[in-house]
């Protein structure tokens, strides 16, 4: 048996069967009610919001806050800095505003991605306040050592050991979260100083991992593109599950 049935609706009927499941327009000119549907209000408040924002201004690189995943600066290749530019003042301002995020922050490096410029240059350092947040035990353990400031510019980094060592990382560019991250023990990175002079530096442990970080973030990656993905975790995750 066709059971046959209508829709009614602005300008258009629908026609069916159940039976062939085919579907049929005709037209509907004739006794139809014309219906005015008005917008929801949360899609006219969206709307809204959407214009406001548009209003905004937004800040323009090198910010004074570290770029969040998301950002595209963060997933591409960085440039090579010229040489001559190292020693003007716009890039000097670029390495001091670079200093002062991470240590506004309290991060132990920053590359320069992170605060908007996609230009090979990073900073890095780890003092005795970091190395205070850490029990001698676990400083034993990762190889920490105080690093005063330093540089780097257009580096090349070489891995000099096999041996990887796994250890949980985070990332100011990732706030809140961490994964358990595997390194290379031991790299050699070389590359220019804040001056444009050569330098070459060897090193293990911690100081090592903080460098393959920051290296990373020159070339496009993030430490969630090494982590090991079931470790991956949101540092606030027992808030979750107050009451």
């Amino acid at each position: 048996m066709l059971r046959q049935g209508c829709i009614r609706a602005v300008g258009v009927a629908v026609l069916w069967s159940s039976a062939s499941r085919s579907v049929h327009i005709t037209s509907a000119q004739q006794n139809l009610t014309r219906v005015i549907v008005k917008q929801p209000f949360y899609l006219s408040a969206a709307f809204l919001l959407k214009k406001a924002i548009w209003r905004i201004k937004m800040a323009t690189p090198p910010y004074n806050h570290v770029t969040q995943v998301g950002d595209p600066v963060l997933r591409g290749k960085s440039d090579p800095v010229h040489p001559q530019d190292i020693r003007t003042k716009e890039f000097q301002d670029l390495i001091q505003k670079m200093v002062g995020v991470m240590r506004k922050t309290g991060g132990v490096g920053l590359a320069a991605p992170q605060i908007g410029v996609a230009q090979q240059v990073f900073v890095m350092e780890f003092t005795e306040k970091h190395m205070k947040g850490f029990s001698e035990e676990i400083q034993k353990a990762r190889e920490m050592e105080v690093v005063p400031l330093k540089v780097f510019v257009n580096p090349s980094l070489k891995i000099l050991s096999d041996n990887q060592v796994v250890l949980t990382e985070g990332c100011l560019s990732l706030t809140g979260f961490s994964a358990a991250t595997p390194r290379a023990h031991e790299v050699e990175i070389t590359g220019l100083n804040e001056k444009g002079e050569p330098v070459t530096w060897r090193v293990c442990g911690y100081p090592a991992r903080i460098l393959q970080h920051e290296y990373d973030h020159l070339q496009g990656t993030l430490y969630i593109d090494r982590m090991d993905t079931r470790t991956f975790a949101d540092l606030q995750w027992p808030q979750w599950n107050e009451k």
